[in-house]
């Protein structure tokens, strides 16, 4: 079975649950203002009849299949609501999603299969053991680019715990029924723990290129016999999946820059190839693309495949990490509304607005939907497609990301003017700043349709102790940079500031608001409460640290050093509420020596 199958069983099954199989159906009243009560009870009432599954299950039904988009989807109504109910059934999903892992599930319950390589690998096994008649599947020891998809999904609920501190310490209402952590805090550093160990034992072992970065087939005949590729560019956007979010739960914890550079790295790289890939051409005198399945497969790709495309490019866009432009962008929305959209409530088969063989659909999958950000009517073709179709009603990440969208309009992150000129800005995703000290980041105002006006900096939100200021405070002809200094006084108190707690940088203009969230990370200055001295040790103890994060004690004969260029003695980490101890020998008979603690 190709790829091309697995991908479009995964997928049909969430457009066949559209025909009314489930007992309940999901209600949007509008496409424009808020998010509502109703709609959001609506997604809630059909998810308390949706379980994770129990036991093994195959052809990706915990990637791109129903319950890994089950698990999105709770994520990205989280985001919207920040009820806490839907990150706790999130939890439930993540937590059955580690105990059906191949290496952690007994061989009687499926489990502890030898795959391709020989090993019993930390993977999920997305091909049966044997096929009907009781013979061998000849794929049994395939696991691919699905795998590290469902480590985006667990990475995506970690990060949703750790942009909220508040939770930190409070214990999961589940009971702990797998033995992954007590507490929020526990359940998220777990989540992280067991998905960089798949990475290191399996992902980048296998398909890294630790040279490039880029995404590759191992070269073993083991793995050749399994008949699977690698570098479909959806398949690559899975892979991404896994190291784009995991990153992110590594940056808010600054607790392993090394893996964060390797994680980052591979998602540019990625996203770099795809980008080159593209076609490009005009029509009505406006850039668009159009692009193959995978390279040099001459096969233009489909609506189908694309839709992991597009979702792939456009996170790592909203992390405004990986160089992207917003002229890289536009003619992703471009395509869909001037080639794809044939026809009311129907798009082509391929993108490049083809369909034969085949025949146009009328629906179009959800991890399109983002293209909005860079084309304003976007979204009512595809929303109004869904909804007339009813995949929507009876989907839940097409429904969710329809009303993830509708809140990114509402609360000025999305453009909304539809056929007129528009912008929007982008900065990267989150910032850390320690108490004493101060970050920079860029902001950048993208123009839409010959947006030419004036635009006004300003932040909303910022936590005590933190100040603000931009360089220019305007942009104007329509687009540009304006630096962005955040500045932590000695006494900031620390925090992740995220989700609906984190600040906004505000753009103004003559046409409406426009904004773009950050995420802030504030690390307070540690206070060295004690120090003593024994015949060999210097001892120094102290609170205010940032919760659980990495600190090294740090020493200089010359004080008038910046602390940066102080010499790491030791490294140890702060605890839960914020108290440290460290301990370095002192050698006899030495020069005069101060010592601090920098994280």
């Amino acid at each position: 079975m190709t790829k091309y199958l697995l991908y479009r069983t995964g997928l049909c099954l969430l457009f066949c649950l559209a025909a009314g199989t489930s007992p309940a159906s999901m209600t949007i009243q509008s496409l424009s203002g808020a998010v509502t009560a109703t709609e959001i009870s609506s997604f809630k009432n059909f998810m308390a009849g949706e379980t994770p599954p129990s036991g093994q299950t195959y052809d990706n039904t915990i990637a791109d299949g129903t319950a890994g988009m089950e698990a999105e989807a709770l994520g990205l109504m989280y985001e919207v609501t920040n009820d806490p109910a839907l990150l706790d059934q999130m939890i439930v999903y993540a937590d059955d999603f580690i105990s059906l892992r191949n290496d952690l599930t007994s061989a009687v319950n499926g489990g502890r299969r030898v795959m391709w390589d020989g090993n019993i690998d930390p993977v999920w096994l997305t091909k049966p053991a044997t096929n009907s008649d009781g013979s061998v599947y000849s794929q049994a020891g395939y696991a691919g680019c699905e795998n590290n998809d469902i480590v985006g999904h667990i990475a995506f609920c970690a990060r949703l715990i750790l942009e909220k501190p508040t939770l930190w310490n409070t214990t999961v209402p589940d009971g702990n029924p797998h033995g992954y952590g007590v507490t929020y805090y526990q359940r998220a550093t777990n989540y992280m723990a067991q998905m960089d160990f798949i990475q290191d034992a399996y992902m980048l072992k296998w398909f890294i290129n630790p040279s490039t970065y880029q995404i590759v087939a191992p070269t073993s005949s083991a793995w050749t016999a399994e008949n699977e590729s690698v570098n479909a560019y959806n398949r690559e956007m899975m892979f991404l999946n896994g190291f784009q979010r995991l990153s992110e739960c590594h940056q808010l914890l600054g607790d392993n820059p090394a893996r964060v550079t390797e994680y980052d790295a591979i998602v540019k790289a990625t996203i770099n190839v795809f980008i080159a890939a593209q076609q490009s051409y005009t029509t009505n005198s406006l850039p668009v693309y159009t692009w193959d399945y995978a390279p040099g497969s001459g096969t233009e790709d489909n609506t189908l495949h694309s839709t992991y495309d597009i979702w792939g490019i456009t996170r790592a866009w909203e992390s405004g990490r990986y160089g992207i432009t917003n002229a890289t962008m536009v003619p992703f929305a471009n395509t869909l509304r001037y080639v794809m959209n044939v026809a009311t409530n129907h798009i082509s088969y391929y993108v490049n607005g083809t369909s034969s063989p085949n025949s146009t659909r009328n629906f179009i999958y959800p991890g399109w939907l983002p293209v909005a950000n860079f084309g304003s009517l976007n979204y009512f073709i595809m929303a109004n497609m869904d909804i007339a179709q009813g995949s929507q009603a009876s989907t839940v990440i097409y429904d969710a990301l329809i009303l993830w969208v509708k809140n990114a309009r509402y609360t000025g992150v999305y453009p909304t003017n539809d056929n007129t000129a528009d912008y929007t800005i982008s900065t990267p995703w989150m910032q850390t700043v320690g108490g004493g000290s101060n970050v920079t980041a860029q902001v950048t105002v993208n123009p839409l349709a010959g947006f030419t006006g004036t635009v006004n900096l300003s932040v909303n939100h910022l936590p005590n102790g933190v100040a603000a200021s931009f360089n220019p405070g305007s942009i104007t002809s329509g687009s540009g940079v304006s630096t962005l200094t955040l500045t932590a006084s000695n006494a900031a108190a620390g925090g992740v500031f995220g989700l609906t707690n984190g600040l906004t940088v505000v753009a103004t203009s003559g046409i409406g608001t426009r904004t773009a969230p950050i995420t802030l990370v504030v690390k307070p200055r540690p206070t060295i409460l004690t120090t003593s001295l024994t015949r060999t040790n210097f001892v120094i103890m102290g609170t205010n640290g940032f919760s659980n994060a990495t600190f090294y004690l740090v020493s200089s004969t010359n004080l008038t050093l910046p602390l940066v260029q102080w010499t790491p003695l030791a490294t140890n980490g702060f605890g839960t509420n914020g108290t440290f101890n460290a301990t370095n020998p002192i050698p006899p008979g030495g020069s005069c020596r101060y010592f601090s603690i920098r994280y």
